[in-house]
């Protein structure tokens, strides 16, 4: 249970996952972030790969400038026109890109053969990146790992509820480049979904019990289960 403070307040686990996905708390978020990756900077190149209306995107590029994801700078030779870097913060958020991208290869690709396939420029062969032990350099995953508290546990109060920033409909994230990455997003591009899923991996399982672990409105617990 977590410990209420009035009618309303709660306190959540402190968590770095909570902390990432409050600050992409939106599918648009890593698919502009995914267009990064592949070299994208500029406005245009952006709307054209994913087909966003100009506000939407001009809101989510300056959301990720403002959180240190994204470099907004002039571009050379014109003193009207704009270019969005990665800062050395959003390079660090690859990792989280790459399981995605598994993810959406193993589970969500029907049919399908996968999309993209991953060259690694030091070996010139193809990978499929793993989380590994940085000790023993074995594969790390949920059954092969057990949580302890770090210097920075506790409990934070939960903030107003954010909104549900996931597209009315999901099919428009397939627009533009065939990408595992948005059919994972389809199924967990939000912030409840990975906010649930986390408490999984702390052995949560009954709903009462997420429901009150998260603070979360039954009906936002039903669908984020459900989906």
């Amino acid at each position: 249970m977590p410990i209420v403070e009035g009618a309303n307040t709660f306190y959540e686990r402190n968590c770095s996952v909570g902390r990432t996905v409050y600050i992409l708390s939106d599918s648009w978020a890593f698919l502009i972030l995914r267009e990064s990756y592949f070299g994208a900077k500029r406005f245009d190149t952006f709307q054209s790969a994913l087909g966003l209306p100009r506000q939407t995107l001009t809101q989510r590029l300056r959301k990720l400038t403002a959180q240190g994801l994204l470099l907004r700078v002039k571009c050379s030779g014109s003193s009207l026109r704009f270019e969005y870097g990665l800062t050395e913060m959003g390079i660090d958020l690859y990792p989280v890109m790459l399981s995605l991208m598994s993810f959406g290869d193993k589970w969500l690709k029907g049919s399908n053969p996968p999309p993209l396939g991953l060259i690694h420029n030091n070996c010139g062969c193809a990978c499929h990146p793993i989380v590994a032990c940085n000790h023993c350099k074995t594969e790390v995953n949920v059954r092969t790992v057990t949580y302890r508290d770090g210097p920075g546990a506790g409990r934070t109060p939960i903030g107003e509820t954010l909104k549900e920033t996931r597209p009315s409909d999901r099919n428009i994230l397939d627009r533009g480049r065939p990408s595992s990455v948005a059919r994972a997003l389809k199924v967990i591009g939000d912030r409840w979904s990975f906010m649930l899923i986390r408490e999984g991996f702390f052995g949560v399982r009954r709903f009462d019990i997420l429901q009150n672990k998260l603070g979360i409105a039954p009906n936002a617990c039903h669908a984020g289960l459900g989906r």
